[in-house]
């Protein structure tokens, strides 16, 4: 299974980076949807908007294979 490191990017300059997860094709999209959904429930709960922030998904060879707003996850629901 390929290994993918992902990155969470806030407006202030704030970055959350994973050390890296295997997954299984077809699973990157997915995985990286539930992360950006719990960091924007875990900042409500806080008091905190977090729709600003932006995920990146690179590969083991640090290539971006991904990337998207958490906004942009509000418009599709």
């Amino acid at each position: 299974m390929p290994t993918y490191y992902f990155e969470f990017c806030g407006k202030d300059g704030f970055v959350d980076r994973s050390d890296g997860i295997d997954l299984a094709d077809g699973a990157l999209c997915e995985e990286a949807v539930k992360g950006a959904k719990d960091l924007m429930r875990e900042g409500i709960s806080e008091g905190l908007d977090r729709t600003g922030w932006v995920a990146q998904i690179y590969d083991a060879e640090g290539e971006l294979v991904l990337r998207f707003r958490f906004s942009d996850l509000l418009r599709r629901e």
